[in-house]
């Protein structure tokens, strides 16, 4: 529930700044097409990619075969599998 409290905060805070900018005369969709603008979020853009390439992509790569595939995505897999299957909790719960 707090997260979707933070996303809605987000949301709002991102259109109370947009109607801001167009109280002041600023009109996003002229900014966002100006050659300085293209040419700087394609050189952010560029320089993600060469991070992912370089640096990112491997290790990246390492975690997901070695740790989020068998420890998290394959055990997720089976007790969904599980409740799907028995249509019941696959977690014994102690008796009282």
């Amino acid at each position: 529930m707090h997260t979707q409290q933070g996303l809605i905060k987000f949301i709002f805070i991102v259109i109370v700044i947009i109607v801001v900018l167009g109280y002041f005369g600023l009109n996003l969709r002229e900014i966002m097409a100006t050659p300085a603008v293209q040419d700087n979020l394609s050189y952010v853009w560029q320089a993600i990619v060469d991070a992912w390439n370089g640096w990112l992509k491997e290790p990246a790569g390492w975690f997901w075969d070695n740790v989020w595939v068998p420890y998290i995505w394959e055990p997720f897999v089976r007790v969904m599998d599980t409740v799907k299957d028995a249509n019941a909790t696959p977690i014994e719960t102690p008796e009282v």
